[in-house]
């Protein structure tokens, strides 16, 4: 009598471990190099804020015109568009209208407008990064 119910408890264990992770193999080397060029390539969006951060601090127009554009031309690379989704292409399009409006500020040499700009992609970025771990979590899915 035991052996039956033991049996039917382990079939049922392996049926909802099998209903778990349906789906949820192993990823592949694919997606391991996909995960890590967006890494690499935010780094260089950091590294770019940072220069732009410095520019200001330093107030060195012409550097934080460089790091803008450089902003700028790195929002528009394919590189960039992680995922297939309205509101990652809201995020991406602020971003680089913030961008755009930083290096007119160090055009017309504004530190506070270049500060403001400077704030206002700070909080994009932010918001953004927020976006994109909810979407991850949520899918369980890595980037394109």
């Amino acid at each position: 009598m035991k052996t039956p119910i033991r049996l039917s408890l382990a079939l049922a264990l392996l049926i909802a471990v099998m209903a778990q992770t349906q789906g949820t193999a192993a990823p592949d080397k694919d997606a391991e190099k996909s995960e890590q060029a967006v890494g690499a390539f935010m780094r260089k969006k950091l590294k770019l804020s940072e220069q732009a951060l410095e520019g200001i601090v330093n107030e060195d127009f012409q550097m934080i015109q460089k790091a803008a554009e450089e902003l700028d031309k790195m929002g528009r690379q394919k590189e960039w568009d992680v995922f297939s989704l309205d509101e990652y292409a809201h995020f991406s399009a602020e971003f680089r209208r913030i961008a755009k409006s930083l290096g007119k500020q160090a055009e017309k040499k504004n530190i506070d407008g270049a500060v403001n700009a400077y704030m206002q992609m700070t909080m994009s970025c932010v918001e953004c990064h927020k976006f994109t771990r909810r979407v991850r979590m949520a899918d369980a899915t890595p980037f394109k």
